[in-house]
Parts: structure tokens; sequence; C-alpha cells
């Protein structure tokens, strides 16, 4: 969006002399360079694009071909700042183009030549453009668009691009309609948005809908693809639809319908969500339902809230207690002499400061420095954070690892009863 400035490398046209352009690795030819010296080079450079401020003439033209024709990897940008109409029809004639920037700030004269071209990606920074809605004639294949919207009193309709099916990335703004209809890019993997209005949506995390992520928006801002949005009807209270979607049961049910390898990542569809028999009320008794939940539940976060603070001061003084027992001991007065070492502080007088490898029995062993390989069944593979209180909790595992992968692990250490655990890095129980 707005200036576009790479650091990777990328060619300017004229191809030959010197570059007009300050900001970048540009790839420049003289004058002793052949056409298909020139072409061979960015083909094998890979360049990022192929950028002009003026249209290309005829053999610039054939030399663009050539290029596509070996790598429609590389992109074409034009970028006009000065001057009065701008004519893109220039581009019907680049046969294999498939990735195409436009930083147009004047009147573009035929904005639907666009239609014509088969791309996969297509990045539009025009300044004189008012209705986006020729969008919806664009190739229905492509996987990438970008829209930046300079004139602010426009807004943007989901509609005009929902027969991209094929989109993975998305980048736009100043969009008022069809929000709930993102959910229908099944492709869709990248989502940013600039400047939308998202007020009074509700947004459900795909994977973790079944455990009760779900939430109202009350700000303008952006989302995940991974989150499904939906806007209440005229005749729905949202509050309700949230509480309803925080029910144990509705889970439950939701459960069983989400797909996945591992419990961590089911996923349930926004068309099998939508199908569930929920209870409807009256608008008027859905409205009483959300306000006495509201205040009822306002009252017991108080509670929790409350506990929570009363159980971390007990944690700090478990943390106390065990600090004053290995470092003091658990008699009363005694003579005390300086350890010498700033954490520990004092310490009783006949006792000695000793290193780590004098007290263990046996050298500090590591696990594997890789992640594994995760599986449906087999061995249960248990990280740090399903470990609480000294005991495991199996429902928190990570997944499952196969024979051969634990006899690796074995190999460098299989741990005993009574072995003492430490987390080495990234996490804590």
């Amino acid at each position: 969006m707005g200036a576009f400035i790479s650091t990777s490398q990328f060619v300017e046209l004229p191809f030959k002399g010197e570059s007009l352009n300050y900001l970048g690795n540009v790839i420049t030819f003289d004058d002793n360079y052949s056409d298909e010296e020139i072409i061979k080079t960015i083909v094998n450079a890979n360049c990022d694009r192929i950028q002009t401020t003026r249209e290309p003439n005829d053999n610039e033209i054939s030399i663009l071909n050539e290029i596509y024709k070996r790598n429609t990897n590389i992109g074409f940008r034009f970028l006009s700042i000065f001057g009065s109409n701008v004519d893109i029809t220039f581009l019907t004639k680049l046969n294999n183009l498939r990735i195409l920037y436009l930083d147009i700030h004047q009147k573009i004269i035929d904005i639907d030549i666009l239609q014509k071209l088969k791309l996969n990606e297509l990045s539009l920074n025009c300044f004189s453009v008012k209705d986006y809605s020729f969008l919806r004639n664009i190739d229905s294949s492509i996987k990438s668009l970008s829209v930046d919207l300079e004139d602010k009193t426009y807004k943007m309709d989901i509609n005009d691009i929902l027969h991209m099916e094929n989109l993975e990335t998305l980048e736009i703004r100043n969009v008022k309609k069809g929000l709930d209809k993102l959910v229908e890019f099944k492709c869709l993997s990248n989502l940013l948005f600039r400047s939308i209005d998202i007020k009074d949506y509700s947004f459900l995390n795909s994977m973790n809908v079944i455990i009760g992520a779900v939430g109202i928006s009350k700000y303008f801002g952006c989302v995940s693809p991974v989150y499904y949005v939906f806007k209440a009807t005229k005749d729905t209270d949202l509050r309700y639809i949230y509480y309803l979607f925080t029910n144990i049961g509705f889970q439950k049910e939701m459960r069983k319908y989400a797909k996945g390898i591992l419990e961590i990542r089911l996923r349930i569809s926004s068309a099998d969500m939508l199908k569930r028999i929920v209870p409807k009320p009256s608008f008027d008794e859905q409205k009483r339902i959300a306000d006495f939940l509201d205040s009822k539940c306002a009252e017991i976060d108080t509670v929790i809230e409350n506990t929570k603070a009363t159980i971390e001061e007990y944690k700090k003084l478990k943390r106390t207690v065990i600090t004053e027992a290995v470092t003091k001991g658990i008699r009363g007065d005694r003579i005390m002499k300086d350890s010498g070492i700033e954490w520990i502080g004092n310490i009783p007088s006949e006792w000695e400061n000793r290193k780590m490898l004098s007290i263990l029995s046996m050298r500090v062993i590591d696990g594997p420095h890789e992640s594994p390989e995760l599986y449906d069944e087999g061995i249960p593979y248990i990280s740090a954070n399903a470990i609480e209180n000294g005991k495991i909790d199996f429902s928190k595992m990570r997944g499952y690892i196969s024979e051969e992968y634990c006899e690796q692990c074995d190999k460098r250490y299989k741990p005993q009863k009574n072995d003492i655990l430490v987390i080495k890095l990234g996490a804590t129980t």
C-alpha cells in the first residue's frame, strides 16, 4: 500500500541506460547488451518486478513478452504521477503477464482493461478511481488482491470480489459491505484490513470456537482469516448469540462436526456451524436474557478476579517459604554467615557452598534439539504446560510421536523415577 519501496532486485524501462530510481536494488544494462542477454539476465536473476513510468514501445513489449514467457513470477509495475489521462491498454499486449502493480495518480482512460487480463496477483493504488465495482469482472483465478482506496468516500463491497474463490491474499481498506462474506473464501490465508468498520460484528475462531472462543467487536480494526465474521439479523440480540456459543452443550454439539488430526487443531466449517439447531426466543426475551447474564457474569468475574488475587498471594507465600527453607534452614535462631552469593544471602554457619555438579549424581543432559513430527496415535508427547503441581495433564498433550522418534530420544537419556527435569528454554510450568 502507498509508496512502493523494495530492496529486492528490479528493472526499469528503458532497459538500457541510467536508472531513474534511487530506491532499491536496480539492475541496469549498457548499450553493449543484446536483447537476448537482457532477457536471460532478468529471468535468471529472479527479479521482483519490471517497472516503468511510461508506455513501453514495441521493442520493449517484445522483450517483456519473452521474459514473461520464461518466468511468470516477475511482476510489472506501472507508476504514473504527473500528466493528464493515462492509457493502460498496452497491458493487453503483455501476453503472459501474471503479476501487476498499478500506482496511478491521474485519471485512467479505461480501467475495464483489467478485466481482459488473466492475473495471479493484482495491486491497485489508483487515486482517481471512484468506483471499484469493475472488480466483479476481474478473472476469477486471481490469488492475490490488494486495493488501496485513496477516495475515502467510496466504501468497498466484498460482494464485488466474491467470485474470486481462489484468493489466498487479500489487502483492502474502507470496506462497508459484505464483511460477513469473507468466510466464503476457502483458500484465504493472508488478510489485512485498513480503515474498516467491524463494530458490532461477532467474531468466532474457527479452530477454538468449540471451546468458546467467541467475542463481540466494539472497535474498528482487522482480524485474522482464521476468524469467522457474523452480523446479527434485525430480530437477534448479538449478546444472546455470544452467550449461546459459550454454552458447553452447544460446544459439544459443534465438536461432532469439527475436523482435524489433533485435538488442538480441530476446525469447524462455517457451513456446518450455521446448520446447527439453536433455541430462539423473541427479541425482547433475548434482550432480557442478555441483560441478566451481563449483570450476573460481571458479578462472577469480580469474584474470580478477587480469588485470583488471593491465589497469587498464596503463590508468593509458597515461593517465600521455599526460599527461606532452602537457604536458611527450618531451625530457629542459629549463627549465620555470608554465603558470598548475592541471591542466597546469609546461610547457617555450618553450611557449605557447592557447585551443582557436586550434588547431582550425573551430568546434565538435554533432549533432542528439534520439534518432532506429531501423529494422531502413538506415544503421548508432553510439553511443559501439561505439567502442573507435579502431575501430568494428558488432556494438554501436544499429540503423539512415533516409536522410532522415542527410541532416538532414549539414546540420549531415558528419564527415570525421581529424576529432576528442568525446562531449558521457552516455557514455564
